[in-house]
């Protein structure tokens, strides 16, 4: 009794396909192991008197090799998104409930009244100048704040312009430019600090709610450790100035 080769490794083929499309229906593709089942059906269903050659045997295997490797490669993909995405989950929620600094090149005048901007000297300066500008780049104002020594400074404006106006409620630009000693000069990143109240993930990217503004994770630059030594897990309260001794205190036991 004949065999027809050909219509054995049709069915063979076909048989395998459907197999393999059901198995993988999810995504589609040709499996590895459907890969594998085919080319051994292939193999013990060839005609004798004419085989596969060599050169069409080697091509099959270094698809099936590249198949693996890209599966191999998928896999780790998926594998690092999955670990990556519960990092910064786990990142985001180290910030709730703390004080953070957040980049702020900006001032804000609100009620009639700006609010602080801080900053951090690494060492010494003969003088930072302050200058605020307006969302075009026009001058409003500048002041010299002189001699400050290293760590953490605010700036308060007040809101007025060069000749005593008072600016409209709003954000204005502000850059602060530092004269070191031996002369050389730096610009100074400005930041505000604000407390995390809330935290929302948008399309598995964490947000967060800080002064009522919702700002991404990458705004962040550090927790504001001189804040959270001072305030705990209280609200920081408004820094005064000049605030001037009432007199001795005195124990009640004392006359």
């Amino acid at each position: 009794m004949s065999i027809n080769t050909n219509n054995a490794l049709q069915q063979a083929q076909s048989s395998l396909r459907n197999k393999a499309s059901k198995s993988n229906q999810d995504n589609g593709e040709l499996g590895k192991r459907e890969f594998l089942n085919l080319f051994m059906t292939q193999l013990s269903n060839q005609d004798p008197m004419s085989p596969m050659d060599s050169g069409a045997m080697m091509s099959q295997l270094a698809q099936m090799g590249s198949m693996e490797q890209l599966e191999n490669i998928h896999t780790e993909l998926k594998t690092l998104n999955s670990k990556q995405s519960e990092s910064t989950r786990m990142q985001a929620l180290q910030f709730l409930n703390k004080d953070v600094k957040i980049d702020q090149p900006y001032v804000e005048v609100s009620h009639g009244a700006g609010k602080p901007v801080y900053f951090t000297l690494d060492k010494e300066v003969t003088d930072l100048r302050v200058t605020v500008e307006g969302k075009d780049g026009s001058p409003i104002t500048t002041e010299q704040l002189g001699l400050l020594g290293s760590g953490r400074h605010q700036f308060l404006w007040d809101g007025k312009n060069r000749e005593g106006t008072m600016m409209g409620d709003g954000n204005y630009n502000i850059r602060l430019l530092a004269t070191f000693p031996d002369g050389t000069s730096k610009n100074i990143d400005p930041y505000s600090s604000g407390r995390v109240t809330n935290l929302e993930y948008r399309q598995g990217v964490p947000w967060m709610n800080i002064k009522g503004r919702s700002l991404p994770l990458s705004a962040i630059k550090a927790v504001d450790t001189a804040s959270q030594q001072l305030f705990g897990k209280t609200n920081p309260l408004s820094m005064i100035r000049n605030l001037q001794p009432k007199g001795m205190l005195k124990h009640p036991t004392e006359g």
